[in-house]
């Protein structure tokens, strides 16, 4: 019997690549799938570009909103505001 053998390809310059990647869709404004949105507590509002699939592998918090609540699936727009943080 044939023994099978798996071989992994790894680049080791595959995280470099990657960020700088990402980096240039955002500065492109390519790609981006959400906006952020902070308001404070004088509503002064400020707009953050995104990439749901980052927001979702850095955060536990945004992986739950993007895979758990399948009407944010759909939705371009997430507004945080000071007060639920209570900055």
């Amino acid at each position: 019997m044939e023994k099978k053998t798996t071989t992994l390809l790894k680049n080791p310059q595959h995280q470099s690549y990657l960020m700088d990647s990402l980096g240039l869709f955002l500065e492109r404004k390519e790609l981006i799938d959400t906006t952020i949105v902070c308001t404070d507590q004088e509503d002064n509002h400020q707009n953050f570009d995104c990439h749901r699939i980052v927001l979702a592998a850095c955060s536990p918090f945004f992986a739950k909103l993007y895979t758990v609540s399948f009407k944010l699936l759909f939705q371009y727009c997430i507004l945080l505001s000071s007060q639920l943080f209570n900055c």
